[in-house]
């Protein structure tokens, strides 16, 4: 029985890893899309970097990645600037995958498993 338990804290901790991973990618994606929309807007240092935690403030309140381009698309149409739903989806998936790689790069020079 005892293999059973240690096979299952195994697995358990491999899903905390992953899901730990998932959490630090998404961050950074959210943070590198925050960055891209202000620089689409022009803003300045100061108003991109607010518009950045407005986003991330705003993933953390609702877990969900919705709520970002739903931020993005309505500043871009305050700022009367044409981005579709779908290419700002396309453009945080990007922005998610780079993040996630960069990740796993620096984790595997690291040796994390």
């Amino acid at each position: 029985m005892s293999v059973l338990k240690d096979r299952e804290k195994a697995l358990e901790e491999l899903y905390h890893i992953d899901e730990e991973k998932k959490f630090k990618a998404t961050v950074k994606a959210v943070e590198s899309f925050g960055a891209y929309i202000s620089q689409l807007l022009s803003l300045s240092p100061e108003a991109g970097q607010s518009l950045v935690e407005r986003y991330v403030q705003s993933h953390f309140e609702s877990g969900s990645i919705e709520s970002i381009l739903l931020l993005a698309e309505a500043d871009l149409d305050a700022a009367a600037f044409d981005k579709s739903s779908l290419h700002l989806k396309k453009e945080y998936e990007e922005f998610f995958k780079e993040a996630l790689s960069k990740l796993k790069e620096r984790e595997e020079k690291a040796g994390v498993p």
